[in-house]
């Protein structure tokens, strides 16, 4: 997401008045149209495809995107390294059936008491969400 920098000591009136650099995509040189323009501005997820296994998150994976061609290990971080980024783990070739796509979480954390979780509906997927003190939990 584009972030706008002002200087938040100046004490001019108003938002318009202020001028700064614009970065892309923001064309803005005013700080209201700057904040019109962030909102207009749709986030991209990029997935990362997982064809390998076992394949460990990097910090940056927020949806991984797996290829079931064959059985699957994801094999986690622990919950408290991802700080509090959730990740996103979808069968996107519907073979997860046949070739399951197990996610193990780092030594004794879970994942909801689960170790490890099993992805094995064809086109299957789930939400991840790092619990602070260590260990997983899914969307309700």
């Amino acid at each position: 997401m584009p972030v706008v920098r002002t200087d938040l000591r100046n004490t001019r009136e108003s938002a318009r008045r202020i001028r700064f650099e614009p970065v892309s995509p923001i064309t803005a040189t005013d700080v209201q149209e700057a904040i019109r323009q962030v909102t207009l501005v749709t986030p991209s997820i990029a997935p990362t495809n997982v064809a390998a296994s076992p394949y460990a998150p990097a910090l940056g994976d927020t949806l991984l995107w797996v290829d079931t061609s064959a059985p699957r290990i994801i094999n986690l971080p622990t919950g408290a390294s991802r700080g509090g980024k959730a990740l996103e783990i979808k069968d996107i070739t519907g073979n997860a059936n046949a070739n399951n796509i197990t996610i193990n979480p780092s030594g004794a954390e879970t994942i909801d008491g689960l170790a490890p979780m099993l992805i094995d509906i064809n086109y299957g997927g789930v939400t991840l969400y790092p619990k602070p003190a260590g260990g997983w939990t899914t969307q309700p």
